[in-house]
């Protein structure tokens, strides 16, 4: 297989015509009808993410994958080097949440590190990666480079068992269990995001303003349906009443309505069964004595609109479902608490630890204080690129963005080497950093598709008969042959005549 540096120097520089930006209203309109969060949701929560990743790979990746020179110490006279090479062919089995962003940024990375992808997207959102596909063959990419197979669990399961390389998964926590043991059987490379129950915390000095209207956004954007999503906020006793105040009035204020209007804030939730689950904590909560100051209907049409009011809870305690479980919904709810010691034991009380924000006028060693990524006076604000997602309690919650992301989908056989012969002295080692080793692991990110969202036909986009071949191969024997077998037999397919 040849050398990624080799591959990327090829790929020329990125034009001004990208075909996502030109296609944005196209997808925004696909992803609002499938997923039901607003256009503008759309347009600012996943089309225009990845097209700020493609600028960024355009001008990154070549010199991130180009070999790197490593000193030998006691050989100054020898050379040494690092070179990356692609795993092959990457499975995605991407979620309902975000349709677009999340498996078009894993594909970003594995595609610009020079492997095959192959996208299981949800059965609740399947279209968009259709038209992702036809976008990626009509900006140059190379047909069967990038393959999408549909259906439910059982073809995810046989995309794990289909011959891939390694496998993403972001999704529920019971499913990643799932996907963590077929991965272990295939003896291949796992990467789960799974599940998050982020803490707000409010200290004395903070803007209260700018706080409530951060954890507001952070709330109830996406109608909550996001993995950094604020699912619950301690707010320091001193001021938790004009806090509580106007995240309260900000709640009443959202427009909730049909997702494809411009003047709409909050869109409709994607599936009955998870409105379920928000109803289910809400009553819960409301049966044990909490107070609901804004929202707390759910609507249901006999077409099949979801609605979820954006909702303000006090009086909630730490065994309710709706402060314990992920909740997955616009519900908010608000405690106090007397010490920034007290309101970091609550916030850490949990199995989850994907991210917290920390709103405060004066500088604190936040970042020694919490489990994952950290955000000092900002909401779910963990889209920056090269910047580092988090690490969990029980849950490993691995995404990243940048460079560390190409590493992963392109390894370096040299340090498996050197690892592989001095194995037995290095285990004990290995266990204790694992999961910090998992989390560079998973860090796929959601940046990418630099070249291929391009179009010019002077540059050479589709990486030639020479660039990867192997892993072509690859992906299309996995795209066209067990997996979309197994589909025609049981599954419900999508026109891949690209007419």
């Amino acid at each position: 297989m040849r050398r990624i540096e080799d591959e990327s120097a090829r790929m020329g520089v990125l034009v001004d015509d990208l075909l996502l930006l030109a296609r944005a209203e196209e997808f925004c309109d696909h992803i609002t009808r499938e997923n039901g969060k607003t256009l503008n949701e759309s347009l600012f929560m996943e089309v225009l993410p990845v097209a700020d990743a493609v600028h960024w790979y355009a001008n990154h990746a070549q010199k991130s994958l180009r070999d790197e020179k490593i000193p030998l110490h006691l050989f100054p006279h020898k050379k040494s080097y690092l070179r990356f090479y692609p795993r092959g062919v990457i499975g995605i089995i991407s979620p309902w949440n975000y349709p677009f962003s999340i498996p078009v940024g894993d594909a970003a990375a594995a595609l610009m590190a020079g492997n095959a992808v192959v996208v299981k997207p949800s059965e609740f959102t399947p279209i968009v990666m259709e038209k992702t596909r036809a976008l990626l063959e009509e900006a140059g990419l190379p047909r069967g480079l990038f393959g999408v197979v549909q259906g439910k669990g059982e073809v995810g399961a046989e995309l794990i068992r289909s011959g891939i390389n390694m496998v993403v998964f972001t999704g529920s926590v019971a499913t990643g269990k799932k996907v963590n043991l077929a991965a272990a059987e295939q003896m291949i490379p796992c990467v789960l995001e799974l599940g998050g129950k982020d803490p707000a915390i409010v200290l004395p000095d903070a803007d209260l303003d700018a706080a409530a209207k951060k954890i507001a956004w952070g709330a109830f954007s996406n109608s909550g349906q996001t993995c950094a999503s604020v699912e619950r906020v301690y707010v320091h006793e001193s001021v938790a009443s004009p806090f509580i105040e106007k995240v309260v009035a900000l709640a009443k204020q959202l427009r909730q309505g049909e997702p494809n209007r411009h003047d709409v804030d909050v869109g409709a939730m994607t599936t009955q069964m998870q409105v379920e689950i928000v109803r289910r904590h809400l009553e819960e909560a409301r049966q044990r004595g909490a107070k609901v100051l804004a929202g707390g209907e759910i609507q249901v049409s006999p077409d099949g609109a979801r609605f979820v009011q954006p909702t303000v809870l006090t009086g909630t305690t730490p065994d309710m479902a709706i402060v314990r479980d992920e909740t997955f919904g616009p519900m908010l709810p608000i405690m106090t608490f007397r010490t920034e010691e007290e309101a970091i034991r609550f916030a850490n009380d949990s199995a989850y630890g994907l991210s917290a924000y920390v709103f405060v006028y004066r500088a604190i060693h936040a970042p020694d204080a919490f489990v994952g990524f950290v955000v000092l006076g900002g909401a779910m604000s963990s889209f920056w690129l090269n910047v580092l997602w988090s690490m969990s309690n029980q849950f490993f919650w691995e995404r990243e963005n940048g460079n560390l992301a190409l590493y992963i989908m392109a390894p370096c056989p040299m340090t498996a080497i050197l690892l592989g012969m001095a194995l037995g002295g290095i285990v004990i080692a290995t266990l204790r950093v694992q999961p910090f080793i998992v989390t560079l692991a998973a860090m796929i990110g959601i940046r990418g598709l630099a070249k291929w969202f391009t179009h010019n036909e002077n540059i050479d986009i589709g990486f030639g008969q020479n660039v990867f071949r192997v892993a072509r191969a690859n992906a299309v024997n996995v795209a066209q042959g067990d997996v979309d077998a197994l589909i025609r037999r049981n599954f419900y397919t999508y026109d891949t005549s690209h007419n």
